[in-house]
């Protein structure tokens, strides 16, 4: 009969460890949810047409002439390192995510560069048209 209220308390005991873990991990949770949430609206793009397309058009030079092929340099690093034989599955999620990561800058900076050609044309166009109106 001891032996079973030692097994029930230490059982209890241990409900009890979990309860503190899941707590820990549900405030972890909520952090990272606040910070990701802050870091959403703190897009540092701005909005306002003039200074868009400046801001789109130093971007688009920065992506053409550097880094671009150094994203496509860094995903073949990484598809390299992943494809070795006998990496434990966590360092293979961590590699997929870096390849990801590196994958959505390169559309970034691709979307940058559309925009900032279709800017470009689109000014171009508009000269185009005044020049019409003043010959």
């Amino acid at each position: 009969m001891l032996k079973y209220f030692r097994k029930v308390a230490l059982l209890e005991s241990e409900i009890k460890e979990l309860k503190k873990e899941l707590e820990i991990k549900a405030d972890i949770k909520r952090h990272y949810y606040d910070t990701f949430k802050k870091f959403e609206s703190l897009d540092p793009s701005p909005l306002d047409s003039g200074t868009r397309k400046e801001y789109t058009s130093k971007v688009a030079g920065f992506f053409n002439d550097i880094l671009n092929d150094k994203l496509e340099c860094l995903i073949a690093d990484q598809k390299d390192e992943l494809s070795l034989i006998a990496q434990p599955e966590w360092k293979q999620n961590i590699i997929r995510a870096n390849i990801n990561i590196l994958n959505l800058l390169l559309d970034w900076g691709v979307s940058m560069q559309s925009e900032c050609m279709g800017s470009t044309q689109e000014d171009s166009e508009a000269e185009d048209r005044i020049k019409k109106i003043i010959t």
